[in-house]
């Protein structure tokens, strides 16, 4: 009887033993730098057609930290949004790249307006000027797809009545505004511009 109680307490004293090892194993990975940042990877973007001045007015959000590093690899030095000298030039210049409104294959050009950032997002605002109307130019956003295979941006836009969701990723960077059959905030079905 002892026998087998000490050779049960042998086989328990073995199982704690590999089972500690794993919680040390998971917790190493746990804190392995690659896995420290945050678990999702996306942007997402309000914009709104301006009646009056035909602009497409956009506010985007972003993670501050994949906004740094996406910037640092086009400049090869490390960004901060809150030191760097000229810091919103790059942004610009990095929006110009990745978020392109193409009409008749052309891309139209960005306007910086500001931002705002905290420690968990980073907001920023541009227009875009639109040389045509909205409807039937194509998106183009493949923001920080070089920074992450899994990264999804989505844009809301708001056309006069009309709203539309639009979903991008590596397998679909780019997609056409279209905002016909779109249904109002009233559920009626809009009239069609012509």
């Amino acid at each position: 009887m002892i026998a087998s109680y000490r050779g049960t307490s042998t086989a328990m004293r073995r199982c704690s033993a590999r089972f500690a090892t794993l919680l040390m194993i998971l917790a190493a990975a746990t804190l392995s730098p690659s896995t420290t940042g945050h678990p999702y990877h996306s942007t997402q973007a309000e914009a709104e057609l301006s009646a009056e001045t035909g602009r497409l007015e956009v506010a985007l959000k972003v993670i501050p930290e994949d906004l740094e590093r996406a910037l640092g690899r086009r400049t090869g030095t490390e960004v901060s949004l809150e030191k760097t000298p000229e810091v919103d030039a790059l942004i610009l210049a990095y929006l110009t790249e990745n978020f392109r409104i193409l009409t008749e294959e052309k891309s139209q050009p960005l306007s910086w307006v500001g931002k705002e950032v905290s420690a968990q997002n980073c907001w920023l605002y541009f227009e875009a000027h639109l040389s045509q109307e909205l409807q039937g130019s194509r998106l183009r956003n493949t923001l920080f797809f070089e920074l992450e295979a899994g990264q999804v941006n989505v844009v809301r836009i708001k056309m006069g009545h009309k709203r539309r969701s639009f979903l991008f990723n590596r397998e679909r960077p780019e997609s056409e505004l279209d905002f016909g059959r779109i249904e109002a905030k009233d559920g009626t079905e809009p009239a069609r511009s012509q």
